[in-house]
């Protein structure tokens, strides 16, 4: 054991130093152009004492958690970077920091309320991201009595934060699902970054970072259980953490208050699923108690989340039917097609949104920028995300039955976005298990390559026709 531990060690010395003089490096860069696109040189100050921080305690936990650590400092150093460039884009062409209304209704609420007003009680009644709001607002009030200005860059820090928090958990669910496939857990952090969602998630004022982190914990802790022998205190443990996550997504979003209910449904099937596929272990147990149990928690979830469901596809579908056709066309468009027809193309379109990917209103702005660059992205993602798919649902057996677990919370709140919202935003709270499933499905052989190219051309034909469409529409 210890000699491991100093091997850990050894490898942490010999190539942690280069990546974290490198890493420092960008976060600088970030830092300086921070400044630059506020005038405050507290931009530089204040994100230096939380990097020096973060990193401290990384090389102090470096022989537990060096992967993890690793992660979170190459994902807060880089998104800082990329939020540094876009703030910069943002001053120069001289548009607003605050880009969607969203923005404009949390900066509102985080810094002009007064200190009574911050209970959760009253913000859940003035709106539904409560806890987000004072989240941020412990974070303008602690700096603003330094004397430090309100400005947006504190909530993008802290949006960062989570965000970057998270993939300590999504790594771990990666060391648990990929144990015997090291080389995917060095892809996970990459293809985290590719996510035009995630650096949208830091940038804008809105809760969506905070939330994936909640749900990534909550994941974590399922997969863990689901991993390791059932105990007394593992079954505490979940629902204790079930119980504390539910209440954060309440005034988070009320929607997402069934989600831990519905990860419970996902196991309760997974383990149904995986004992009819070992006839031996079936028994009076498995063929009634555990069916019953996810009955009715499905018809628990069924009956509260149903209306809430409802109201949004209305609300949305209003928001679609209305919608300009020149800022997305197939957006509006998908708001008119029947119910099955806008489930089936609408996941395709989920993960391709906006088609074509290199549309921009007339009054562009970064938030175009990275919907564009989600969407391009994903042109070489889908494919993968689809194999992986296909795999852990159809060949549960082989691929085990813990992705399995992962691909059906997956499809299951993929489906959720697609009959409401159809907003790529949204998706991103779910994103870190679409990272997972697209590790899987990377081809490494021959014949994996040759699966990748015939849905890779299948995607790029999808954009193909859409930005053919586009054309003709827009000529008539």
């Amino acid at each position: 054991m210890r000699t491991k531990q100093k091997n850990l060690v050894e490898k942490a010395t010999q190539i942690g130093g280069v990546k974290l003089l490198t890493l420092f490096l960008c976060f600088t860069m970030g830092s300086v152009l921070t400044v630059a696109a506020y005038g405050s040189v507290a931009g530089l100050i204040i994100p230096f004492v939380l990097y020096i921080t973060i990193t401290s305690l990384m090389l102090v936990c470096v022989t537990k958690c060096y992967l993890e650590g690793e992660v979170f400092v190459f994902v807060f150093s880089i998104g800082w970077l990329v939020f540094g460039v876009t703030s910069l884009l943002q001053a120069v062409i001289g548009s607003s920091q605050l880009i969607i209304p969203d923005s404009i209704h949390f900066f509102r609420l985080s810094t002009e309320l007064s200190r009574s007003d911050f209970s959760l009680p009253y913000l859940k009644k003035t709106t539904e991201g409560s806890l987000a709001v004072l989240i941020w607002n412990f974070g303008y009030e602690t700096l603003s009595s330094f004397g430090i200005e309100k400005e947006k860059y504190i909530a993008s820090l802290i949006n960062l934060f989570f965000v970057s928090a998270s993939t300590i958990f999504t790594m771990r669910i990666g060391i648990i699902i990929f144990s015997n496939q090291p080389v995917n857990l060095k892809l996970l952090k990459y293809l985290i970054l590719t996510s035009g969602t995630l650096h949208l998630s830091v940038f804008c004022h809105v809760r969506d970072g905070i939330i994936l982190f909640f749900l990534s914990l909550l994941t974590y802790h399922w997969v863990l259980f689901l991993s390791k022998d059932k105990t007394v205190n593992s079954i505490v443990r979940l629902c204790t953490y079930n119980i504390i996550i539910t209440l954060a997504l309440v005034f988070l979003r009320n929607e997402l208050s069934f989600v831990p209910a519905a990860f419970l449904v996902a196991a309760g099937f997974t383990y149904i699923i995986e004992r009819f596929a070992v006839p031996s272990s079936l028994n009076v147990f498995n063929l009634t108690i555990v069916p019953i149990t996810v009955g009715l928690v499905l018809w628990f979830i069924m009956k509260g989340a149903l209306p809430l469901y409802s109201a949004a596809y209305s609300t949305y579908s209003d928001i679609g039917l209305h919608s300009d056709h020149g800022s997305s066309l197939w957006y509006s468009l998908l708001f008119e097609t029947p119910l099955v027809i806008r489930y089936l193309v609408g996941v395709f379109y989920l993960q391709l949104f906006p088609m074509p990917f290199w549309l921009m209103p007339s009054d562009p702005n970064v938030y175009h920028l990275f919907k564009s660059l989600n969407s391009f992205v994903s042109i070489f993602i889908f494919p993968c995300i689809f194999i992986g798919l296909t795999r852990g649902i159809c060949l549960p057996s082989k691929h085990g039955w813990i992705y399995f677990f992962v691909c059906l919370c997956f499809l299951g709140f993929l489906s959720a976005i697609v009959l409401t919202s159809v907003e790529t935003r949204h998706l991103f709270t779910f994103s870190f298990l679409g990272f997972l499933i697209c590790l899987y499905g990377i081809p490494r052989s021959g014949r994996g390559l040759t699966n990748y190219l015939v849905f890779f051309v299948f995607t790029l034909s999808l954009h193909a026709f859409a930005s053919l469409s586009w054309f003709v529409i827009k000529s008539i």
